[in-house]
């Protein structure tokens, strides 16, 4: 069965339309509860299939959706994966409503310098005898508005999310209280700024009264979407009040003791004790460390009491920054439950403290400014910690221009090493950097450029040596590289790549060396370790009898990002006249590195087919004497969200052994094997099918068949949207 023509929609057009509904309404003294309801039907197309897009482009909320049958209906679901995707399979009765969720989206991974974008899915539907079949869906969205200084009373059924607006127009700072009015229950808070970013969220249970403390990041309206679970019954009611904070600044030197005084023990004036369920004592401080480094130490002292602590102790901190993760990322913040005694340190930007709890709990809070000491780079230098417990030394980095760095020590075991920097980009990434033995066997690691903090914690009782090797990474492809450098290389999703490495130098040397590949967001790629070499007879290169002064890889992958790789490099030269251990420390080592695109050239043909809204064909020839296995690659013009039919004929094929593609996806590579391509595939030879789903303007499909090398033969390829 070939697929002729499919009916898409679009599950987001929905759902933008209910957030486009969405607004901040004025306030009022109670809870204005707006209950929305959409239901839409979805008509089969000619082939009695339905098909819907779920698409990930935008952030969207709904309370509940559900979908109804008037018919035995079997359903496909294809939800995307990082690497191919997930294939499930249902199916609905005749008459049944049931719960259905639009937004069961997966995330395509990406490094620690790159957000994890949410991956479409698609659903096909057919009536279970083969006819086509209506799908019914109702999407509900229940809202209220919260306004500054208001309390909002919330009634839940608890099958739901809800969600409330608050428009902010400035605030610097804001405290939300929740209060649950009831036990046996699991409730969360979550605050999403305009921009679709979880800005702070609150995790509670019970009849407890928490305060959610947040930064905002820009002026609009923000969603509090509030989700509770009870252990029975289906109803459940919050107060929610939203306050704008001003917080109180702490000076450089400066110390601030005090109290956190509520407690949920209460004497009555009748004389009786009883417990009540109080909000925290809730304070936010601010500091400023300007152009340095600073540190806030931080310290709690608990009231002795045989009653215990009626209210968690908390302190977080936050600031501008935001940390990558999913859609765009999450506001970045750090902090501990029950704290004794630490230290926080800070660079760049206004940092903020809120400190929370009760019963009398102390607390003092201490400003200490031009902390750091500038990191010492290429060049060893002697840390010593002569006392029984760990300590810590902070150092300053500023990176001018993204650089690659290796430690070493002379003992592994006696440093824990931290760095961290907020870009100009506002994202927050924090590594922690193992050190080595020796510089060779040591790990390189990239740092974009910044403006660093290093936190090495020293082990007890040590006195030992330690280098931070730095070397800029650059755009020069040849370069003398001492130790270490980086290289930066352009590429472009699905697409592969051919690297050589040269060795110029004039002299005896062979250069055993570590190479380590990364795209731009620092996901990692094919590494290789080969030793280059050459002899020098006085006036020129001659080959060397084991070494070639020339390394080529073709690298195995074409999972690239959309602008750029790194390549750390790290070199060992050698006196390859005497030995091995004839080590030249600090010796210039010339290279000259080449990267060529070579997606191309392991393929027996190629063509283009734009198949954008309309069906496409290609027949390729194939050649006799061929090969007993030929590759041929289709660059496919596609239109996201749409459903194809691959359809195949052959001539002088055996088999279809593999199919696979590739396509970019949010500034990555998406793959697609054949164990999932093939889950629709229909036929045998000489004639198959298979369907996927397009999720970018662009796909390479490639198609590998066995030859039966007989005589001429042909592969015909059609895409049919």
């Amino acid at each position: 069965m070939h697929i002729k023509r499919k009916t898409l929609l679009s599950t987001f057009i929905i759902c933008a339309f209910l957030l486009g509904s969405l607004a901040a309404p004025v306030a009022a003294l109670q809870v204005n509860m707006v209950e929305e309801t959409f239901n839409y039907a979805f008509a089969p197309g000619e082939n009695n299939h339905t098909y819907v897009y779920d698409s990930a482009e935008d952030p969207f909320y709904y309370s509940r959706s559900w979908m109804h049958f008037n018919e035995d209906t079997d359903l496909t679901a294809y939800n995307y994966e990082s690497q191919g995707w997930a294939s499930t399979t249902g199916t609905g009765f005749e008459d049944t409503t049931i719960p259905f969720s639009w937004q069961s989206l997966n995330l395509m991974t990406t490094g620690i310098f790159g957000n994890n974008p949410l991956l479409p899915a698609f659903y096909d539907f057919i009536g279970s005898d083969g006819s086509g079949a209506v799908i019914n869906t109702t999407i509900e969205r229940r809202s209220f508005s919260l306004s500054f200084g208001q309390n909002t009373p919330v009634m839940m059924d608890t099958d739901y999310a809800y969600f409330g607006t608050l428009a902010i127009s400035g605030q610097e700072f804001v405290h939300l209280t929740i209060a649950s009015h009831q036990d046996e229950i699991d409730w969360g808070v979550y605050v999403i700024d305009p921009a679709g970013r979880f800005i702070g969220l609150t995790i509670n249970a019970d009849g407890d009264v928490a305060v959610l403390p947040f930064r905002p990041s820009v002026p609009g309206t923000y969603f509090v979407a509030i989700e509770a679970e009870p252990d029975n019954g289906h109803f459940a009611m919050f107060d929610l009040k939203p306050e704008a904070v001003a917080p109180t600044p702490i000076a450089p030197g400066q110390v601030i003791t005090d109290t956190l005084p509520t407690g949920e023990y209460v004497l009555l004036d009748s004389g009786s004790f009883v417990h009540d369920e109080l909000k925290p004592t809730v304070r936010t401080y601010k500091i400023n460390p300007g152009n340095d480094v600073s540190a806030l130490t931080y310290s709690f002292n608990y009231p002795e009491s045989f009653l215990g602590l009626t209210q968690v102790v908390s302190i977080s901190m936050t600031n501008d920054a935001f940390i990558h993760g999913s859609y765009n990322g999450n506001r970045y913040v750090t902090g501990v439950t029950f704290p004794d005694t630490d230290i926080y340190y800070v660079r760049g930007g206004v940092h903020y403290i809120t400190v929370m709890g009760g019963d009398n709990t102390g607390y003092s809070l201490y400003h200490e400014s031009d902390i750091a000491t500038d990191l010492p780079i290429n060049q060893e230098f002697k840390i010593d910690n002569l006392f029984s417990h760990s300590s810590e030394r902070i150092y300053s980095l500023v990176l001018e221009q993204d650089s690659v760095i290796k430690i070493n020590s002379t003992s592994t075991s006696d440093f824990t090493i931290n760095a961290w920097a907020t870009y100009d980009n506002g994202y927050r990434v924090s590594q922690n950097i193992v050190d080595g033995s020796t510089l060779l066997a040591a790990s390189m690691y990239y740092l974009p450029a910044g403006e660093y903090i290093f936190d090495v914690t020293v082990a007890a009782y040590t006195s030992e040596w330690i280098e931070f090797t730095i070397a800029p990474i650059t755009t020069d492809l040849s370069a003398d590289v001492v130790n270490v450098a980086g290289f930066i290389v352009p590429t472009d999703p699905c697409r592969q790549y051919n690297l050589t490495i040269s060795l110029n130098n004039l002299y005896n040397v062979s250069v055993p060396m570590n190479v380590q590949i990364y795209d731009q967001f620092y996901t990692s790629k094919p590494s290789v370790s080969p030793t280059i070499g050459t002899w020098f007879d006085g006036s020129s290169q001659i080959e060397h009898s084991t070494h070639n002064n020339r390394y080529e890889a073709t690298l195995d992958t074409r999972i690239w990002s959309e602008d750029y790789a790194i390549i750390l490099v790290s070199t060992y030269p050698y006196n390859n006249t005497v030995g091995v251990g004839d080590y030249y420390e600090n010796y210039a080592v010339n290279l000259t590195i080449e990267w060529e695109d070579v997606t191309h050239y392991n393929f027996n043909g190629t063509t283009t087919l734009d198949a954008k809204t309309s069906a496409a064909h290609y027949n390729f020839t194939l050649g006799f004497p061929g090969d007993s296995s030929e590759i041929y690659s289709v660059f496919l013009n596609t239109t996201p969200g749409t459903w194809y039919n691959v359809s195949i004929k052959t001539g002088d094929v055996s088999a279809l052994t593999n199919a696979y593609s590739y396509a970019p996806f949010m500034m990555n590579t998406h793959y697609t094997g054949w164990g999932d391509l093939s889950d629709a595939l229909q036929g045998a030879s000489p004639d198959w099918s298979f369907q996927f789903g397009a999720i970018s303007d662009n796909i390479y499909l490639e198609i590998t068949v066995s030859r039966s090398l007989i005589t001429e033969g042909f592969l015909w390829v059609e895409l049919i949207p």
